[in-house]
């Protein structure tokens, strides 16, 4: 199984696999994942970076652009800190704790967060089995 195979994925594979793999990030235009609990359990337990990018549509060039304009500043809040999440609206980047962001999703769904995180945390032996 290689690389290829991770356009196949659901998203929480995704963040596993990525993990996995050795990466330590994403950089995504699916910001909406960042509204599920699901992959947001495994980005709190696999610690990845994660930037998305909303508001360029699907265009790779404007995404890059955005990325660029705020990578600085993203790799400035990173430094010494655990993992972060950087939900980029083109011009504002601002670091969110995932814990707060599962918190919000969480009561998004009616479901109580400490709850959930424990029905569909990411377990150990999940996180160590390989997808790929």
């Amino acid at each position: 199984m290689g690389r290829h195979r991770l356009t196949t994925l659901d998203d929480r594979q995704l963040l596993i696999s990525l993990r996995q793999l050795g990466f330590e990030g994403l950089v995504t235009l699916n910001y909406k994942m960042l509204r599920n609990p699901k992959e947001l359990a495994a980005v709190l337990k696999t610690k990845l970076t994660v930037i998305a990018v909303e508001g360029v549509g699907h265009d790779p060039l404007r995404a890059a652009g955005a990325l660029l304009l705020n990578l600085q500043q993203a790799v400035n809040a990173m430094a010494g800190r655990p993992h972060k999440i950087f939900w980029l609206r083109p011009r504002s980047p601002q670091p969110q704790d995932p814990w707060e962001l599962f918190e919000r999703a969480a009561r998004n769904h009616r479901q109580e967060p400490t709850a959930l995180y424990e029905e569909i945390r990411v377990t150990d032996a999940e996180l160590k089995t390989r997808i790929l």
